[in-house]
């Protein structure tokens, strides 16, 4: 079967991943399903109809309406990423990052000036803020401030909020998650995990040099408790 250009296929011994680009879906499919489509005619009519309906097969004018469909999303929406801590508390083995002991304290008034007159500019539907760093947890006094005055100036414009954040999660526990998802709106998190604890405490350090794994994992956990 002939997937989309865009559509990423990543075989494995028992299973094969596939990755939609255009749309950022993705799909884990046992390989003895395409065992059975070569056979059985009804099984690969709904297989087709199930990547069809999800944008995984080639389509008329593919590249125009993909770009079509990013330049209307942009139309409607703001999205805007705060640097909110440029220092870390670890010191990964492979980190690029120059680590400057900076706060965005001081930048309040001039985010909130830049958000106000792009609602004034434009005539936005959404408002997508993304928290990076550094660490941004290291900022979190400053995130919790600022969102809150973000979410206000939204509301004033009937505009909807959306937020994420890029973490080591080593901060993230279950209070400062807690406040995070309920009064700052941040309800997408990018948190990464070099596999194995031997392997990611090797990686990931602290600036300490020690692991920082088993934190990770049990904020997690309780992330999803």
């Amino acid at each position: 079967m002939k997937y989309s250009r865009y559509v990423v296929s990543i075989p494995k011994k028992e299973h094969t991943f596939l990755f939609n680009t255009k749309n950022n879906l993705a799909v884990k499919i046992e390989n003895r399903l395409f065992e059975k489509i070569e056979t059985d005619s009804k099984t690969r009519k709904q297989f087709y109809n199930f990547l069809y309906a999800r944008k995984f097969l080639p389509e008329r004018n593919e590249l125009e309406e993909a770009v079509q469909m990013f330049r209307d999303r942009d139309v409607s929406t703001l999205r805007i990423i705060i640097l909110a801590h440029g220092d870390c508390n670890f010191r990964c083995k492979y980190c690029y990052e120059k680590f400057v002991d900076c706060t965005i304290e001081s930048q309040k008034s001039s985010i909130l000036k830049f958000v106000k007159n792009k609602f004034e500019q434009y005539q936005f539907k959404d408002i997508h803020v993304s928290w990076f760093g550094g660490e941004p947890l290291l900022g979190y006094r400053d995130i919790l401030d600022i969102s809150k005055a973000l979410i206000e100036l939204s509301s004033t414009y009937g505009i909807r909020y959306h937020s994420d954040m890029t973490t080591n999660g080593y901060l993230l526990n279950s209070r400062t998650l807690s406040r995070l998802v309920t009064e700052c709106q941040v309800q997408s998190y990018q948190i990464t995990v070099d596999g194995t604890k031997e392997g990611h405490d090797n990686q990931r350090v602290l600036k300490n040099g020690h692991g920082s794994y088993d934190r990770i994992i049990k904020n997690l956990s309780n992330a999803q408790n």
